[in-house]
């Protein structure tokens, strides 16, 4: 009974697959068929969007951008807040002349609420007439502009990121941007002499272009004053505008005179009215439908026989898409956590990394925060260069790397301040060993290659949950314990509570 059980069993799941695979096999082959039948018909749209997907990769590639440039900003307006008494001291303007040489921003600003501005490239207060463009900016997230033209005729677009604590808007950072080289984001050899790429602004005005030459899509002409004189063969220029004011994408056909009638592929880039246009010539696409009209029967017989394999090894590469995409969000995590000098945890990860273990595992349980900041930090920098600044930041996060338990907690959370978190710390004499240890990694801290330079910390403690029951109340005890040791000359470690 039990063998027939196992047997019934068996074909059951052998149905199971089989039944949908050959369900799935039948509708395969009645939709090739049908696919042959009606190849002419459907060519046209197989080929609209196949520009479809194509506009949708260029303009992911120009979104992409926009978020690397708006983290950017929005990584100067947090190392901005530490200042918040003087939004324009020294240290934030030399930070954002350091991103704008950096990441190839042109122009750089810090502005306050009131809109008091100063260019950080000129280290001058920023001309008052700029403030009809930044009002436009907002206090709250991250952004891009559309493009405008300055007075060289060049395009630019000003990213800008709001420097804020948790209860108040400090200012705003905000880097004047230049669009990405549309050649470099096409470069599709095929399609670049016959077709036309473009990044328009909300109002029609080019700010670049890469393609074909040709007077009907030059530079900082305005693609709607062109539009004026063509005749549409379908859609329109306004169906265009209403349906990008929705965020929406889609395509035009216009006779440009007897001999020219192109096809305008556009969609929007993020929210900020920006666009996308490529512009292709009806010959490409006739050519393309006819194509797949006389390949129609080869790729019904090389489909069906793919179907077959594709059967087959379909388990084995869902596995490995899974397996790959799994990969690829771990690394994407990892990387998103990381402070890049030093391979430590960033400010972010650190602060949810300890409050996960303070609600979760850690709740019952005792822990150190340690709170340390690099002695005479920016006297580094100012006599030894911001490399070498840079280098004692590397070495120290190497060490510490090295020095602590993997399910330990250590992060870069500031320019020279380092927290590092030390879970489940048994008894008494384990707390004392612990700080100890700390402390002595600066015992003999030494970099540098051929100038040898002995780095000093103070350090600031504070114990859970004697001293605070949350990462806010331990973060503030060991501050508190951090500003007491520096008080007391520095080089040293203070606790919250003496005793």
């Amino acid at each position: 009974m039990s063998g027939v059980s196992k047997k019934i069993k068996k074909n059951i799941s052998w149905i199971q697959w089989m039944l949908p695979t050959f369900l799935f096999a039948a509708f395969m082959t009645l939709s090739l068929v049908t696919f042959y039948k009606h190849s002419t018909a459907k060519a046209e749209q197989d080929v609209i969007e196949e520009f479809s997907d194509q506009i949708d990769y260029y303009t992911g590639q120009y979104e992409l951008a926009h978020f690397y440039v708006k983290a950017v900003a929005q990584t100067a307006a947090d190392f901005c807040k530490d200042r918040p008494e003087d939004l324009f001291s020294d240290e934030n303007v030399e930070l954002l002349q350091t991103t704008c040489n950096n990441y190839e921003f042109s122009r750089g600003y810090i502005i306050k609420p009131d809109y008091a501005a100063i260019d950080t490239i000129k280290k001058t207060y920023a001309d008052i007439s700029l403030s009809g463009i930044f009002s436009q900016l907002s206090f709250v997230n991250a952004q891009i502009t559309d493009f405008y033209m300055d007075g060289t005729g060049r395009a630019v677009a000003y990213v800008s990121a709001p420097i804020k604590t948790e209860d108040k808007v400090l200012g705003l950072v905000v880097l004047e941007y230049s669009p990405q080289n549309v050649k470099t984001v096409v470069d599709t050899p095929d399609y670049i002499s016959t077709n036309v790429y473009a990044i328009v602004s909300h109002d029609g005005v080019i700010a670049d272009r890469a393609g074909l030459e040709g007077a009907f899509m030059e530079k900082n002409s305005n693609i709607y004053e062109k539009f004026g004189t063509y005749q549409f063969l379908y859609s329109s220029a306004d169906q265009m505008k209403s349906k990008l004011s929705k965020g929406g994408s889609g395509y035009l056909i216009a006779k440009l005179n007897a001999n020219n009638i192109r096809y305008f592929f556009y969609k929007p880039i993020g929210d900020q009215g920006t666009f996308f246009l490529m512009s292709v010539n009806s010959g490409m696409i006739t050519r393309k439908i006819e194509n797949n009209g006389r390949e129609a029967r080869n790729i019904m017989i090389r489909s069906l026989v793919g179907m077959a394999l594709f059967i087959i090894f379909l388990v084995i590469v869902l596995v490995m898409n899974l397996t790959k995409s799994t990969r690829a969000n771990k690394e994407l995590i990892n990387k998103a956590q990381t402070d890049l000098l030093t391979d430590l945890l960033n400010k972010k990860a650190t602060e949810e990394k300890i409050k996960e273990y303070l609600v979760e595992e850690g709740k019952d349980k005792t822990s150190m925060m340690f709170i340390l900041d690099i002695d005479n930090f920016k006297n580094i920098n100012d006599t030894m260069g911001h490399a070498f600044g840079d280098e004692v930041i590397a070495t120290l996060g190497k060490q510490l790397r090295a020095e602590f338990r993997v399910n330990d907690i250590v992060g870069r959370t500031g320019g020279d301040e380092f927290t590092i978190f030390l879970k489940d710390l048994k008894d008494d004499n384990l707390l004392k060993s612990e700080a100890n240890r700390v402390l002595g990694i600066f015992k003999n801290f030494k970099v540098g290659e051929y100038t040898k330079y002995f780095a000093t910390a103070s350090i600031g403690v504070s114990i859970y949950p004697q001293d605070a029951d949350s990462f806010e109340g331990l973060y503030k005890a060991a501050d508190q314990a951090l500003y007491k040791a520096k008080n007391r000359g520095k080089n040293q470690m203070a606790f919250y509570k003496e005793e």
